[in-house]
C-alpha cells in the first residue's frame, strides 16, 4: 500500500489591533461611495444616479441605506439599514477599550477573518475594499475632475472602520448567506489578516498522532506528531505573543523546555529602578486567588537569559531594556508548545475524512 501524505499549511495570520469587531450595514451597493453632495450632472432625490467611469452608479437612500450616514451612529440606528444582508459591509471597532489601526494594518484586497463571540465561535471571511483616505479620481460629464471617496464611513472614523465584501459562501439559491447573527449580535473578538504567501509541509498520515482545533483560534488547528519527527524542546509563535504596554522587548527561549503546552504571563510589578517582574502560568492566569497564584514576584529584570522553572523544564526570558516599562499594566502572555505540537491552518474536516 503506497504511503499517503497530507499537505499542512503554515498558520500565517497577522493579528489585527482591536478587541471588538462589529458588522455595520449602511449602504448595500457594491459600488464606490460618493460625496455627500452629488457631483455636477447628477440627479437629487430618493435615488441618486451619478455618472462615473463605470456607467450609472445607483446610491440608495432613506430606509434602504444612506452612504452619508456615518457608522459612528451605529448600532443605535434602526434606519438606514438594509432589509437584507449584503456582500458589501463595514467592519467597525467600537474603540471602547482597544482602538484599531486598520489604516496601517490592512489595504485593498487583503483577506481578513473575524471570529465571532457566539457559542459556536464561527469564522467569517472578508475582502478589504477600502480604508480611510482611499479615493478614485475621474472626470464627470462636464469634463471637471472629481475626487470621490471610496469609503465615506472610513474617512469619518479613521482607523476604526473599513469597507469589506463578504467572502462567505453562496447558498443554494445563488444568494449570500445572511449574517444577521454573525458580527452584529455576537461581536468579533479576534481579527486576523491572511498572509499573501503560503508555505506548507507534506506529512505522512502515520506521522500524525493527534489533532484538534485551537481552542483560542478556530482558524488554526494543533497537530501532535510522533515524538521523533522534530528535535526535543519547546517553541513559541512570535505572532501569538500578546503584549500590553509601551515597550515590547521581551525575548523568549523555550528550547530546553520538555513539558506539555503551557501558557505563561509575565507582568512588570515595579517600574522604579531596578525594575522587577512577576509571573504565573496555566489556570492561575485567569484566576485571582490564591495569593500564591504567582510563581515568583519582585524578580529583577535582566538583559541575559534567566530561567522560569516549571515541572517540564525551564523557559528562559530576557529584556532588551531594563527601564521604561509601566508597573501593573506592562505584561506579556504567550503559549509554549513542545516541538512535536505545531499550529497549522484549520483542516479538521479533511483530517476527519482521513481518520474516520
Amino acid at each position: 500500500m503506497p504511503t499517503k501524505f497530507i499537505r499542512l499549511y503554515d498558520s500565517k495570520f497577522t493579528k489585527l489591533t482591536g478587541d471588538k469587531f462589529e458588522l455595520a450595514l449602511i449602504n448595500y451597493s457594491e459600488d464606490t461611495d460618493h460625496l455627500a453632495t452629488p457631483i455636477s450632472g447628477t440627479y437629487d432625490g430618493s435615488i441618486k444616479e451619478s455618472i462615473d467611469i463605470g456607467g450609472y452608479n445607483t446610491i440608495h437612500t432613506g430606509t434602504l441605506g444612506d452612504p452619508t450616514s456615518h457608522v459612528s451612529n451605529y448600532p443605535g440606528v434602526s434606519s438606514p439599514k438594509p432589509k437584507i444582508y449584503p456582500r458589501q459591509m463595514y467592519i467597525v471597532n467600537d474603540a471602547s477599550s482597544v482602538a484599531s489601526n486598520f489604516d496601517a494594518e490592512v489595504s485593498l484586497g487583503d483577506i481578513i477573518y473575524i471570529q465571532d463571540s457566539g457559542s459556536d465561535t464561527d469564522i467569517h471571511a472578508f475582502e478589504v475594499r477600502a480604508v480611510a483616505g482611499d479615493i478614485d479620481t475621474f472626470e464627470d460629464i462636464t469634463g471637471t475632475t472629481v475626487t470621490v471617496s471610496r469609503c465615506l464611513e472610513c474617512d469619518a472614523n479613521t482607523n476604526n472602520v473599513i469597507k469589506v465584501v463578504s467572502k462567505d459562501v453562496e447558498n443554494e439559491e445563488g444568494g449570500w448567506i445572511p449574517a444577521d447573527a454573525a458580527l452584529e449580535k455576537n461581536a468579533g473578538t479576534l481579527a486576523r489578516k491572511e498572509s499573501s504567501t503560503d508555505s506548507y509541509i507534506e506529512v505522512d498520515y502515520g506521522d500524525i498522532r493527534a489533532y484538534k482545533e485551537d481552542p483560542n483560534d478556530a482558524l488554526q488547528m494543533l497537530v501532535t506528531f510522533r515524538e521523533d519527527i522534530f528535535p526535543s524542546g519547546g517553541h513559541v509563535y512570535l505572532e501569538d505573543i500578546t503584549h500590553n504596554g509601551s515597550l515590547n522587548d521581551l525575548i523568549i527561549d523555550a528550547s530546553s523546555y520538555m513539558g506539555d503546552e503551557v501558557q505563561i504571563q509575565i507582568e512588570i510589578d515595579n517600574s522604579a529602578a531596578p525594575e522587577t517582574f512577576k509571573w504565573r502560568f496555566g489556570d492561575y492566569i485567569s484566576g485571582t486567588t490564591p495569593a500564591s497564584a504567582y510563581a515568583e514576584t519582585q524578580r529583577g529584570l535582566s538583559v541575559h537569559f534567566i530561567p522560569l522553572k516549571l515541572a517540564g523544564g525551564e523557559i528562559k526570558v530576557k529584556w532588551l531594556a531594563l527601564t521604561g516599562h509601566h508597573a501593573t499594566t506592562e505584561n506579556w502572555t504567550f503559549t509554549v508548545y513542545p516541538n512535536n505540537k505545531r499550529l497549522y491552518k484549520n483542516k479538521i474536516l479533511e483530517l476527519n475524512a482521513i481518520y474516520k
